[in-house]
C-alpha cells in the first residue's frame, strides 16, 4: 500500500511540473491523487518515511493553489493531508513542519484566511482548518504575530472564538494561537482593539473544574494581554 502512496505523490509532483501550462487534465490528476491520499491517511496514519520523502511535494501542492484558485473544496482536502501529518508524533511530522516554515506557509495561510473569511459557504470550515494548522506550527515562526497583524486576520480569530467559546475541540486551538499572538505587545493591543479581551475574560470566569485546562489557557492569554 505504501507503494501506492508513493505513486500518488509522484503523480502530484509530475502534474505540478506540467502545470506551468495549466490544463484540465492536470487539475483532475491532482484532485484524484489528493483524494486517494486522504482516503489512505484516513484509514492508516502517515508514517515517518512517507512524510520525510514527500513533505516538499505537499508544500508545493499547497502553494500551487495561490495561483488564483477558488476551489475551496480542493484546498480543504490538502489541508486535511497536512493536519493528518501534524497530528502524528513530532518525529513523523518534523519534516513537514520544517518545510512549511521554510517556505513561509504561515503567510500563505493568513492570506487565505483573509480571503475565505468573507465566504459564507466553505469559508468557516477552511478558516477552522487554517487555525488548526497555525496553532500546530505557529510557535516555529517568530514573526507570526506580526504577520497576523499585517494580513488583518485577528478579527477573524476573535469572531471564531465568540462562536466556539465552549467547543472543547475548537476553543483550545483558537486559544493556543491567541497565546502566540498575545506575547507580542503590538499584536496584543490589536487583539484588545478587536474586542478580544471580552470573550477571553468570559471563558476565564465562567468555566468550571471540568474544563480546568481550557480555563488555565484562557487565563494565560488574558495575563499576556494585560501585561503587554
Amino acid at each position: 500500500m505504501l507503494r501506492k502512496v508513493d505513486s500518488w505523490f509522484t503523480r502530484i509532483s509530475q502534474a505540478l511540473a506540467r502545470d506551468k501550462i495549466s490544463t484540465a487534465d492536470n487539475k483532475d490528476e491532482l484532485r484524484y491523487a489528493v483524494r486517494k491520499i486522504n482516503q489512505f491517511f484516513y484509514a492508516e496514519k502517515p508514517n515517518a518515511d512517507v512524510v520525510d520523502k514527500h513533505a516538499d511535494v505537499i508544500v508545493d501542492l499547497l502553494l500551487s493553489t495561490s495561483n488564483g484558485s477558488d476551489d475551496f473544496e480542493f484546498i480543504a482536502q490538502i489541508f486535511n493531508i497536512i493536519r493528518e501529518i501534524l497530528d502524528c508524533d513530532k518525529k513523523t511530522s518534523r519534516p513537514l513542519v520544517k518545510s512549511l516554515i521554510r517556505n513561509d506557509v504561515c503567510s500563505f495561510l493568513l492570506n487565505t484566511l483573509r480571503v475565505v473569511a468573507e465566504d459564507r459557504g466553505l469559508g468557516q470550515d477552511i478558516s477552522l482548518q487554517i487555525h488548526q494548522i497555525l496553532a500546530a506550527i505557529g510557535h516555529h515562526d517568530k514573526r507570526l504575530a506580526l504577520k497576523a497583524r499585517l494580513f488583518k486576520t485577528i478579527g477573524s480569530t476573535i469572531s471564531l472564538l465568540r462562536i466556539y467559546s465552549y467547543n472543547a475541540k475548537v476553543c483550545p486551538v483558537l486559544l493556543t494561537l491567541l497565546k502566540i499572538y498575545a506575547k507580542n505587545a503590538i499584536t496584543a493591543a490589536a487583539i484588545c482593539r478587536a474586542a478580544g479581551l471580552q470573550p477571553l475574560l468570559r471563558l476565564a470566569l465562567t468555566l468550571d473544574r471540568r474544563h480546568a485546562k481550557l480555563q488555565r489557557l484562557s487565563i494565560t492569554v488574558v495575563r499576556h494581554l494585560t501585561q503587554t
